[in-house]
């Protein structure tokens, strides 16, 4: 089962001329992306003023469902760029009736007019999400995150309710 938003693949690797990463990606029970996506561009003639960030979605086949989506402009700090996106998915009518879906992040040269995705010359490794929000992905991807940012204070809460659950036993001996 596909969680809420997972990484299908990041796809980073040394050899790539341009990568997108994301990180502190936050998930929400509705169609909505919150994260920083980091653009490196290890070959810098690639990057000029009017290279932008953006997406396309795509249905679980594969299939184009929205293909220009806005852009966001952003510049380096050396070879780098973080970009903060809160994405709301549901202002696509085409997502409407669609609980699973694929975000393909992406770049868009509008001074040269071309998306890297699309460029066979440029060694591009862009970022998909998958989304799936069944109520079984939904519960799976809360305790995930749960699991991975708040170990103590998960453990602390399962320590005190089964705690609390052994004194419930206990008095209710008692009363018999």
């Amino acid at each position: 089962m596909l969680l809420i938003i997972c990484p299908i693949m990041a796809f980073c690797s040394t050899d790539a001329e341009v990568t997108i990463e994301v990180i502190n990606q936050t998930a929400l029970v509705n169609k909505c992306f919150v994260g920083d996506a980091i653009i490196t561009f290890n070959n810098i003639e690639l990057y000029n003023e009017n290279v932008k960030f953006s997406y396309h979605i795509y249905d679980e086949e594969g299939n184009i469902l929205v293909f220009e989506n806005e852009r966001i402009p952003f510049s380096l700090q050396g070879n780098v760029a973080t970009i903060s996106l809160n994405i709301d998915f549901d202002k696509y009518e085409q997502l409407k009736r669609k609980n699973k879906f694929v975000v393909k992040l992406d770049l868009v040269d509008e001074q040269n007019i071309y998306w890297f995705g699309d460029n066979a010359h440029i060694n591009f490794k862009p970022y998909y999400i998958q989304y799936d929000l069944n109520t079984v992905s939904i519960a799976k991807q809360k305790y995930g995150q749960v699991i991975k940012n708040q170990k103590g204070i998960l453990i602390m809460n399962i320590v005190f309710d089964i705690t609390i659950v052994i004194l419930f036993f206990m008095y209710k001996k008692k009363q018999r």
